[in-house]
């Protein structure tokens, strides 16, 4: 249509124009117009900052909408939140990673804190790249449970390389896939909390690996804050990958030996973040806030005799807030 050519014309950077891939303007049943665009992020970038062009290319206000996403398939990540020229730029190095335009740049390092948007742009890598995508799981290649695992799928996405920082079994597991990876051609997107250089605890050979990507910062000035109920949430399906189980299973009741420990783990992170006793057994189905204190005390006697276990406590700990 020759108001979509117009808009194109009048946004003059390159960001700006990608907004209006696969774009389309369509009619409403009340006679006017409708431009979709793929998804919220573009139509919210277009409302905030495009407003004057795309009220000059059509004459007048129009609506943006984002195109629905196919039934069943699940909704993309919000990336409103990306804030400032870095985070526009780790955008783009991720969707260049998604569609194959970047055959100079076979592993992409994000680093910076989940809350500027790192967990956000990985998920909505994983969400577009749809079945081309494989997903690590740090936790268990942790505890050297994905020894030998070469994933053969063109495009490798993984977030939360630190949680490896001091466990060299979990480390050699990662440069082999990254040399797998990389030597059969196909694509790695990575993600970590601070510069490979200044993250503690990793072993030369991997440093060295992620030093040798393309790195690409993600510094959020208005992180979005993050509710207790989602953080716990995000706890149980860490614990729930870790010990191998459903994360459903961890509020049912269930007896299973490993479906209580992963309970157990959680609710003694949890305590030692402040959580209430009430609170914590509402939240698991508990009959009493006995059943937590249970729960402290088997962590405590756990973590005096298993370093393992001490490490998973730890990192569980850090994704619950304080209370």
């Amino acid at each position: 249509m020759e108001a979509l050519d117009r808009l194109r014309e009048c946004l003059e950077s390159r960001e700006a124009r990608a907004l209006l891939e696969g774009a389309r303007v369509v009619r409403t049943a009340g006679g006017g117009m409708r431009l979709l665009v793929r998804d919220a992020f573009a139509r919210r970038r277009l409302e905030s900052r495009h407003l004057a062009e795309l009220v000059q290319a059509f004459g007048g206000p129009i609506e943006v909408a984002a195109r629905a996403a196919p039934r069943g398939a699940a909704a993309p990540p919000d990336l409103s939140g990306l804030r400032g020229p870095a985070g526009i730029f780790a955008l783009r190095m991720v969707r260049a990673f998604v569609e194959g335009k970047t055959p100079a740049a076979s592993l992409v390092v994000l680093h910076g804190p989940e809350t500027a948007g790192r967990k956000l742009l990985i998920d909505w890598a994983e969400a577009r790249g749809g079945r081309q995508i494989f997903r690590l799981d740090f936790a268990r290649m942790r505890l050297a449970r994905s020894r030998g695992l070469v994933p053969r799928k063109p495009l490798v996405v993984g977030n939360g390389v630190e949680i490896l920082a001091g466990r060299d079994a979990g480390q050699r597991t990662l440069c082999t896939l990254i040399e797998a990876v990389l030597g059969r051609g196909d694509r790695l997107l990575l993600g970590l909390d601070t510069h490979p250089a200044r993250c503690e605890g990793l072993r030369p050979n991997l440093r060295s690996r992620l030093l040798g990507g393309v790195l690409a910062p993600v510094i959020g000035t208005e992180p979005r804050p993050v509710a207790p109920a989602e953080r716990l949430e995000e706890a149980k399906r860490s614990a729930a990958r870790i010990f191998g189980v459903e994360k459903e299973l961890l509020e049912s009741g269930c007896r299973r030996r490993r479906v209580v420990e992963a309970r157990r783990v959680v609710i003694a992170a949890a305590r030692m973040q402040g959580w209430d006793e009430q609170e914590l057994a509402g939240a698991f189905g508990l009959r009493s806030p006995r059943s937590v204190r249970e729960a402290c005390r088997w962590a405590r006697l756990q973590q005096a005799r298993d370093e393992t276990f001490a490490g998973i406590l730890k990192e569980l700990s850090r994704v619950l807030p304080s209370r």
